[in-house]
């Protein structure tokens, strides 16, 4: 009877430490999946931190857009924001890399609440590609990046659970599902060596509207798109999260637009066609329209070889065009600063506190508010051909400062690069620029118009720096600094 009652204390003490050691993991993947701690520990960086990034913004973004894209990189690299701001449009682009219409349509669940409000609502688009065979439509960042409650889980598990099988991550989502924060493991290694991912959007280079601008090396002809036939490729659980989004555009009667990528190998118009009229069927009071590559006149200049056949600045202006041509867009410029600045904390570019480098030639001019500033480069590779310096203020704004940003080389290549005036070693963001302008012995390189770029968290320095390097011998060209502008904090972020 005295061992019977041994055994059962000791049963009773292991199960009491089993309690205690599962209550203690619940506690901690909760503060690191759900409380954010792994973000908050390690830098926001990561492929959960730019999705829960994009998020945070949208619902701001959603109460005054009068356009939103949703769609993957071919999307949030592929659409541009000046385009529209241009004709007093207000654009959100809600692309992710990687994304797919399973994202787009939590995304669109996310900001529903705002959209109902909305008395006029906003045209939507959704980039619609052939998946077959693509990872990118795994989307399994994205689950657990928009899926932050076990309810929501649980509520669309068998839905979640098709779409994992049909991809090749049962188990990944699985384990997901019972503790998330196992997916940090993927990092251990690199932060366990005392990696961080830094601060900054996709690339550094998302400008407040949420379009990252990729520019690279050209290709030497416009590859060619194959008119494939036959029914599109998408797996069931695809074709779900279309009409999920679809249904919810319904209910709010705001019309849509069902884009497929003109640069998308193995796709045609006539795919696009049936599935477009698929839809039209499946949901009659929907007003829906279709963009494809026989709307967007594509030449070499506009994509790059590299990056998937990503559209460059050049490619994502004739779409966000498209767009406006198609859908008889009319905007408002009168308001539109006064809609922008509620956004955003709008300010002029100042004067830089620190100027060095630079040739006899540089000088700098004011214009449309801004700071010209036209260089004539006579050094060799890796000079310094200007090295301002800008005071910002800690007390501007909480959130991301963004300086917008157009180039335009007659000659040579740059490398731009922000960093922090008191740490120059940290650079916040850094992009290689090329831009010819006719020379025919650099016309193959790379093309880009315009771009903002996220320089660095205000409150995190006092003065940054834009350093342009030389590439090269030679360079000439002028540098418009246009607007400079901080993004807030959402009241309300994410963190169910």
């Amino acid at each position: 009877m005295q061992y019977s009652s041994s055994i059962s204390s000791s049963n009773r003490r292991f199960l009491a430490a089993l309690a205690v050691g599962l209550l203690a993991l619940v506690a901690v993947d909760h503060w690191l999946y759900a409380r954010r701690g792994f973000l908050d520990l390690f830098g926001p960086a990561t492929q959960e931190g730019q999705i829960l990034a994009k998020l945070d913004k949208a619902p701001r973004f959603a109460a005054a857009a009068d356009i939103i894209m949703f769609g993957s990189s071919f999307t949030r690299s592929g659409i541009s924001t000046q385009p529209f701001l241009d004709k007093g449009i207000l654009p959100f682009n809600f692309g992710i890399s990687a994304g797919g219409p399973l994202f787009a349509y939590y995304a669109l669940a996310h900001i529903r609440p705002v959209l109902e409000a909305r008395e006029k609502k906003p045209v939507l688009v959704l980039e619609i590609n052939e998946p077959a065979g693509e990872t990118n439509l795994n989307q399994f960042e994205h689950i657990f990046a928009t899926v932050r409650t076990r309810s929501a889980l649980i509520r669309d598990f068998p839905d979640l659970l098709q779409h994992a099988r049909e991809h090749d991550k049962t188990s990944q989502f699985l384990a997901g599902v019972f503790l998330p924060s196992l997916r940090y493991r993927a990092y251990g290694r690199y932060v366990l060596g005392g990696g961080r991912f830094h601060d900054g959007s996709l690339a550094g280079n998302e400008d407040a509207g949420g379009y990252a601008a990729i520019n690279s090396i050209r290709p030497d002809e416009l590859p060619a798109v194959e008119e494939a036939s036959g029914p599109a490729p998408y797996p069931a659980s695809t074709m779900t999260y279309i009409e999920r989004f679809l249904r919810i555009a319904a209910e709010l009667d705001a019309p849509v637009v069902l884009y497929r990528f003109p640069n998308v190998k193995h796709w045609s118009s006539r795919r696009t066609a049936e599935l477009v009229a698929h839809f039209r069927a499946a949901f009659p009071t929907l007003n829906i329209v279709s963009l494809g590559k026989e709307d967007i006149a594509l030449t070499r200049d506009d994509i790059q070889s590299c990056c998937g056949m990503h559209l460059n600045a050049n490619g994502s202006d004739k779409v966000a065009a498209a767009l406006i041509d198609k859908l008889g867009l009319r905007g408002d410029r009168e308001n539109l600063a006064r809609r922008w600045r509620a956004l955003v904390d709008e300010t002029r570019i100042p004067a830089p506190a620190l100027w060095t480098g630079g040739s006899p030639d540089t000088r700098v001019a004011g214009a449309d508010g801004g700071l010209t500033i036209d260089f004539n480069g006579t050094g060799k590779n890796d000079d310094v051909l200007m090295s301002p310096a800008f005071t910002v203020y800690p007390g501007m704004a909480a959130g991301w400062l963004n300086l917008d940003m157009a180039f335009d080389l007659s000659a040579g290549h740059i490398w731009v690069a922000i960093d922090d005036v008191e740490d120059s070693g940290d650079v916040r963001n850094a992009s290689h620029v090329r831009l010819p302008q006719g020379d025919p012995a650099i016309e193959d390189r790379q093309i880009m118009r315009h771009g903002g770029m996220t320089l660095v968290r205000i409150a995190r320095t006092e003065q940054v720096r834009l350093r342009i390097t030389q590439i090269g011998d030679g360079v000439e060209g002028r540098l418009t600094l246009r607007r400079l502008w901080s993004e807030p904090r959402p009241e309300s972020p994410v963190r169910r």
